[in-house]
């Protein structure tokens, strides 16, 4: 995936899962701070893609592949925030 969109998505939906693994999609827009038509658009992209099980009016769940996917681009940032800490000295 090389789209910088679709991994804000898929680290938001990882963040904001529910007790049952879900978040809705009207949830994830006000997190997001977008249209929830913007949210639909990008969810169809990302369920096509294998990324997201989603379905129109139902919670939003990451596939396996979703799941890792985000835990990885989250595990990068926060590996990039240490180092500019320790490293650099930055706040």
């Amino acid at each position: 995936m090389n789209n910088v969109s679709q991994e804000d998505y898929l680290t938001a939906i990882y963040r904001n899962l529910d007790e049952a693994g879900e978040i809705k999609p009207n949830l994830l827009a006000s997190k997001l701070e977008i249209s929830n038509a913007a949210v639909t658009d990008m969810l169809r992209k990302l369920s096509r893609d294998g990324f997201v099980d989603y379905q129109k009016y139902k919670g939003i769940k990451l596939t396996g592949e979703g799941e890792l996917y985000a835990k990885n681009m989250l595990r990068r940032h926060r590996i990039w925030e240490v180092f500019l800490h320790q490293t650099l000295g930055m706040p």
